[in-house]
């Protein structure tokens, strides 16, 4: 394909493309895809929430971001 003129893409930069704001609903959406298939970018997501899941640091702001800011 890429002899054909196809430019090969990661699942990161499709998933940048489908949802490029951490806040909206879309991208939000696509975090089980993230977990289940984004190796170690998943790992290190899973660690991350297993910490905010025990209370040991905050949640990040995107993630709560009130309804109205979501609509962006």
């Amino acid at each position: 394909m890429v002899q054909a003129g196809a430019k090969p893409i990661s699942l990161w930069a499709v998933l940048g493309e489908w949802a490029p704001d951490y806040t909206s609903v879309e991208r939000q959406a696509l975090t089980s895809v993230t977990r289940e298939r984004g190796g170690l970018v998943a790992a290190m997501a899973d660690y991350v929430f297993a910490q905010v899941e025990a209370g040991l640091v905050k949640a990040p702001s995107f993630g709560s971001a009130p309804a109205a800011a979501q609509s962006r």
